[in-house]
């Protein structure tokens, strides 16, 4: 899908109760009503999701996969491209300008990003209330969307697209192909119940300009009040330095708390350790779903415990599960989150980066500051590869880019990175030269904004012949490395 960062702070959205049990679904500020899929729950539209004003995803999986509706709406001509027309008459076909692709003001520029395979051919006609348009709804699309051992996984997608003069609305449910039978009646009758709403029951933009003076504390505040407002459950708390943002239960907050706590001890241990090359004054969501499912139907990525977005200025995890892979994911994607500020909004080499998140993912509070011990999802794996010299060349680990970081040997690539900067930070005597490395990279990140700068001033002089003897020594046997000989 495609994303752009966007304030949506303006976006109010209501939830009202409907007749016979029902419920309908108002935007007051993209200006429609529906009546939702029953055993279907409304998740949070991300920040960045830039077209997307509602979304709703299944209660239970539905052939091992989750089922989405999403409901987007395009201004037919933007700001920059704007010029007079008249208003359409019922039943014509608005022109849309191709220029800027980035620039949606129509779902079929979505489709040359999101969904190039669709054709969005012989639709059916379903009538709107509240406007002479009808509905165009295409009840055929199907695209790969993943593999499982030999077989191709697909998706199936129906779509329905309403045009008013000055705006497009398309709603598009997703779920594994062989549901359609299921779940296309359900989808039609979402389509029946959309209806555009009168200018009247609309709600009047915020000043944009107004919102842009705000803080950024008061922007990330704004952001967790939309959440609250978009989806019942859904309640944060505050701290310095972040807002966390979660659906968990006030009764069984206990983990929050745990957070809340955690966060700022964690942010002195990082700015101990990298301090900033300028006051940081951004102010990240740390977005908590209560259980996994939510994460995912939120946007996680599948195999992934947590995420930083820089776009959004999120941070975003799950709870549910053992409050310690919690808290160590929290450990980890915060770092990412601070030396992505810390640094001037660039990213560090993988090795760097993703091992100083799982350094950070062994910490536990000690008193008001963090005690760093082993990371144990990552021992096991890089002893077993030192032992089998099944390890990555250490001349080649450094360069590694990020697609081979995350390429078959991923698991094996995090543990070497975690255990590349465990030594670095735990197994030097004090005045040893290579307690320079870590510093000499990062102020020259700093300095320079290259990461290959940054590499080729740290490592400059080092012998890596004997830096990986040493390191295998200390990963293995606990042996702090020798002070190298004059």
């Amino acid at each position: 899908m495609l994303v752009r960062p966007l304030s949506r702070f303006a976006c109010v959205v209501l939830l009202l109760a409907g007749l016979a049990g029902a419920q309908t679904y108002k935007n007051v500020r993209a200006g429609f009503a529906l009546s939702p899929p029953e055993k279907f729950s409304p998740v949070p539209v991300a920040l960045q999701e830039k077209n997307t004003d509602a979304k709703w995803v299944s209660k239970n999986l539905i052939r091992d996969l989750s089922a989405e509706l999403l409901v987007m709406s395009f201004a037919k001509v933007s700001k920059k491209h704007a010029q007079a027309e008249s208003p359409n008459e019922a039943g014509s076909r608005p022109s849309y300008d191709d220029d800027d692709p980035f620039d949606l003001t129509s779902y079929q520029k979505y489709c040359k990003v999101a969904h190039s395979a669709f054709k969005l051919d012989k639709p059916k006609e379903i009538k709107v209330k509240g406007t002479t348009a009808k509905a165009r709804v295409f009840e055929d699309n199907v695209e790969p969307i993943g593999q499982r051992g030999s077989e191709i996984i697909k998706a199936w997608y129906g779509v329905a697209i309403i045009d008013t003069p000055d705006r497009q609305y398309a709603l598009e449910m997703k779920a594994v192909e062989g549901a359609k039978e299921k779940l296309l009646p359900a989808f039609l009758d979402v389509v029946r119940s959309f209806k555009v709403l009168d200018p009247s029951e609309l709600e009047e933009a915020e000043d944009e300009e107004k919102v842009a003076g705000l803080s950024e504390k008061d922007k990330a505040r704004r952001t967790a009040e939309l959440t609250k407002r978009q989806v019942p459950g859904w309640w944060f708390k505050e701290t310095p330095h972040y807002i966390i943002l979660t659906d968990v239960r006030q009764d069984r907050a206990e983990i929050i708390d745990l957070v809340k706590a955690r966060l700022e001890k964690l942010r002195k241990a990082y700015e101990r350790d990298f301090p900033p090359a300028k006051p940081i004054e951004a102010v990240s969501i740390v977005r908590i779903c209560a259980n996994e499912k939510g994460y995912y139907d939120y946007g996680g990525p599948r195999g992934s415990a947590g995420y930083w977005y820089a776009f959004a200025q999120e941070l975003v995890l799950y709870a549910g599960g053992a409050k310690g892979k919690t808290l160590a994911v929290l450990n980890h994607e915060a770092f990412h989150q601070y030396i992505y500020y810390a640094v001037g909004e660039i990213n560090p080499h993988d090795w760097y980066n993703e091992g100083h998140g799982d350094y950070y993912s062994g910490g536990e509070p000690e008193g008001k500051d963090m005690r760093i011990k082993p990371f144990d999802w990552r021992t096991g794996t890089i002893k077993n590869a030192i032992s089998t010299k099944k390890h990555i060349p250490l001349p080649e680990f450094l360069k590694y880019t990020h697609a081979q970081y995350y390429g078959p040997q991923i698991d094996l690539c995090y543990a070497q990175g975690w255990s590349l900067i465990y030594f670095l930070r735990k197994g030097l005597p004090e005045k040893h030269p290579w307690k320079s490395i870590l510093p000499t990279y990062f102020d020259t990140l700093i300095a320079t904004k290259e990461a290959g700068q940054a590499l080729d001033a740290a490592w400059k002089g080092v012998d890596l012949a004997a830096f990986e003897q040493a390191w295998a020594g200390f990963i293995m046997k606990d042996t702090p490395a020798p002070m190298p000989k004059n």
